[in-house]
């Protein structure tokens, strides 16, 4: 007869081989979506920089090298029928693009204090007046904040201005040393955070106030405000870090800066923030790979890994992502700095895949119970535990139609009495 102790043993034994076939069985390609290549947007490869979808969400503005500037459809990017390069003299690189909160215009800065003005009515693109404030600084970082009546500049020297199409540039603040790597203000608040390479994140408030938050052991390489009923945004920094910003309304230079999610099991560093439909944080990482950023709870989620996109296309895999938009993240294109258009989607479920599952299933039915009945053939404490059971369950069924015969004679001599 098997002791207590064996018994003990061979049923943690089991726990653990059927844990192990779970885990096994489980254990997939962290990717929850595939992507595919829908090809470049023109048959040269770009330079592109930045991409920025206008607040409709219809259209997305791209630029880059050269002074390139093209808008196109953000349903169908690769259409060329509905796409509008936009000519202008200026071949200066462009950095950043920042869409009037009124959707008609959008303001796009580059190197050598470049300042365009895109107009969606009639596709003009002009030099911003007033440019010679900028001393030629390369701007780096640039945003409306949230009535339109200012835009906020950053350079690659550090400095930040402000302009409005009354006033012009104005120099505000150049207490950083390091390149201002983004703007971003929120749309409900008025303020806007600057984030830079070396110097920590900065705050602007509703009076064109800038107050440095610290950090500044952190190289920041950008920032954005998902949810306009939220008074928080998200910053990422090298090293895989991810912060949320707490802001101030009241008192902006009290703006803190949460302790960074540090997301360590990824190779490779984040590049930028995009924002989807539904107000989802992704992040486009280097090499070229995706990260889902949950606000409520600090998470980061793996969306696509580099390994996926390799497998789909060793091309793809090779470029920088520069944007991501779509609905959520599960259904969204992203675009590279080569003018690669890619999309993603939830994998199809084929039908040997579901054959694997089903195999799987069984199997996890099968060896389970193989393992308890070796068990039980060898223990004889089990065996007599189970014949014992088995013999009280015959003997109760015995007695309860023993018990319902006497009934049924007992009602028979009532009805027979009663006559």
């Amino acid at each position: 007869m098997r002791s207590a102790p064996t018994m003990r043993r061979s049923l943690v034994a089991l726990m653990l081989i059927t844990l192990m076939l779970s885990l096994s069985l489980a254990s997939a390609a962290s990717s929850t979506v595939d992507v595919k290549s829908e090809g470049r947007i023109t048959v040269e490869a770009l330079g592109l920089e930045t991409a920025e979808t206008n607040p409709l969400g219809d259209h997305l503005l791209i630029a880059g090298a050269d002074g390139f500037v093209r808008i196109i459809s953000a349903n169908s990017p690769t259409d060329a029928s509905t796409a509008v390069e936009l000519q202008h003299s200026n071949t200066n690189t462009l950095r950043d693009i920042t869409w009037h909160p009124a959707g008609n215009t959008a303001l796009i800065a580059g190197d050598s204090g470049t300042v365009l003005r895109y107009s969606h009515e009639d596709y003009a693109l002009t030099t911003v007046s007033g440019t010679g404030a900028l001393e030629s600084s390369d701007i780096s970082a640039i945003d409306w904040r949230l009535n339109g009546d200012y835009a906020y500049l950053g350079s690659a020297s550090g400095v930040i201005y402000r302009y409005s199409s009354s006033e012009g540039f104005t120099l505000l603040d150049m207490s950083a040393n390091s390149a201002v790597s983004a703007i971003e203000c929120h749309e409900q608040l008025q303020l806007c955070l600057a984030t830079t390479l070396s110097d920590g994140i900065a705050i602007i408030d509703r009076d064109h106030d800038v107050s440095w938050l610290g950090s500044s052991g952190d190289t920041w390489v950008d920032v954005d405000c998902p949810d306009v009923d939220l008074n928080e945004c998200v910053a990422i920094a090298s090293g895989r870090r991810i912060s949320a910003i707490i802001l101030n309304e009241q008192t902006p230079a009290s703006t803190s800066i949460e302790s960074p999610v540090i997301v360590g099991e990824l190779g490779g560093e984040f590049v930028s923030i995009s924002i989807m439909d539904d107000h989802t944080v992704i992040i486009e990482m280097a090499p070229f790979a995706l990260i889902k950023f949950e606000m409520d709870g600090q998470k980061a989620y793996q969306v696509l890994e580099h390994a996926t996109v390799s497998e789909a296309s060793s091309t793809l895999a090779g470029t920088s992502l520069v944007a991501t938009w779509g609905d959520d993240d599960t259904h969204g294109f992203m675009i590279s700095s080569d003018g690669t258009v890619s999309s993603f989607a939830p994998p199809a479920v084929e039908d040997d895949v579901l054959m694997f599952k089903a195999i799987g299933v069984m199997v996890m039915i099968a060896v389970p119970g193989t393992i308890l009945g070796l068990i039980y053939m060898n223990s004889k404490t089990l065996q007599g535990w189970y014949h014992g059971r088995r013999n009280a369950k015959r003997e109760a069924k015995k007695q309860a139609e023993l018990d319902e015969i006497k009934a049924q004679k007992v009602a028979e001599r009532a009805a027979k009495n009663k006559k």
